[in-house]
């Protein structure tokens, strides 16, 4: 399959399946005239299981009515479930009953008969460009569960009222749950958080730090945040071209668009898991450390203060009896040597005096 400037599709391959001899002729004779390359006829339900696994066409164009025990409807749901290629059911029947039908199969699109070749080459033009937006589509999701997944946060997203739709690895590790077991249960089954008890961590650090209970009972500490999904914006005169005359004039698209536009208008959420174990861990550490440090210091300073206290009562004395003696000595030499003596001490009581200042200050006393 080929595309070209203009948007529509040339050398499509398109496999007929018609019991009609005549009919399929005539569908092939159109679809060469509208560009497509009619790959081969067959004439039952089972033929064209086997052939669109053998040849891979871009489309099939299927009658609903078949000669055999497999009629178009069952044949195109096996040919979905094998390999997906789109199918337009080409019939003259238009009751309630084949139209559900077709719907439950996938189709594509739903040609009655008999048809113009305008209307053929629209139907398949849709159902090709169809089958390109839902295999880019397919494509996209693929990539966002992949790019999703191998994020180290937990990733848990769910609809309006909270049911579980989607888990990443990483929220499948911490909450113990497999994808398969939490979609479709409420996610405050799946997703157990508490406060953190004060005596397990302080989480001054991670304000939104909070204690994960897992499905097999253990326990993660986890921070956790969550966002909304906003409905998609619906645009105003919508709803007068979906409803009756009556309809829309009851409620004007107007008040549909300030409706859908109101903040409360979501139609999911998603929260979002990140493990803070290890951060809770050494801040801890950090504070245990901190704690000693400050109690060796403290204890430092008083030892400091008590010993300098201490050396201050004898220094005390030993200036005293110093300036006595030097007053009453008569020997110019020995007051020399006593003003020495009394220098000194008055230097060492200086000296012991800062430092018991400084232990004053580091023990908060000062």
């Amino acid at each position: 399959m080929r595309d070209v400037s203009d948007g529509y599709t040339t050398n499509a391959r398109v496999l007929i399946v018609e019991d009609e001899a005549i009919v399929a002729m005539d569908i092939r004779h159109r679809l060469d005239k509208l560009g497509y390359v009619p790959v081969r006829s067959v004439a039952s339900g089972e033929e064209a299981v086997e052939a669109a696994a053998e040849l891979d066409p871009d489309l099939i164009l299927m009658d609903i009515q078949l000669s055999g025990a497999m009629d178009g409807i069952e044949a195109a749901g096996f040919i979905r479930e094998r390999g997906g290629t789109p199918v337009i059911f080409l019939t003259a029947y238009s009751d309630r009953a084949s139209l559900e039908r077709a719907k439950v199969a996938d189709a594509f699109g739903y040609v009655l008969k008999p048809f113009e070749e305008r209307e053929l080459g629209i139907a398949i033009e849709m159902a090709l460009y169809k089958e390109q937006m839902q295999r880019r589509l397919s494509e996209s999701r693929e990539w966002l569960h992949g790019t999703v997944g191998a994020l180290y946060e937990g990733v848990v997203t769910t609809d309006a009222e909270g049911t579980v739709l989607f888990m990443n690895r990483r929220a499948e590790e911490l909450l113990g749950w497999s994808e398969a077991n939490a979609v479709g249960l409420h996610v405050d089954a799946v997703v157990r958080t508490e406060p953190i008890p004060q005596r397990e961590f302080a989480t001054e650090i991670l304000p939104g730090a909070v204690r994960l209970l897992r499905r097999d009972g253990s326990v993660a500490y986890v921070e956790r945040r969550t966002g909304e999904i906003p409905a998609p914006v619906k645009r105003p005169g919508n709803d007068a071209q979906a409803a009756p005359t009556a309809t829309a004039t009851a409620t004007s698209p107007a008040a549909s668009s300030r409706r859908e536009d109101s903040p409360s208008a979501v139609c999911g959420r998603v929260v979002v898991l990140r493990e803070v174990s290890d951060i809770l861990r050494y801040d801890h550490a950090m504070r245990a450390a901190r704690t000693e440090a400050e109690q060796a210091l403290k204890s430092k300073s008083e030892f400091l203060a008590n010993v300098t206290h201490e050396l201050r009562t004898p220094l005390n004395s030993i200036l005293g009896m110093a300036d006595l003696a030097h007053e009453l000595a008569r020997d110019g030499q020995q007051r020399e040597y006593l003003g020495i003596l009394k220098s000194s001490a008055e230097n060492l009581h200086g000296l012991i005096s800062s430092i018991l200042d400084l232990s004053r200050i580091d023990s908060g006393h000062l």
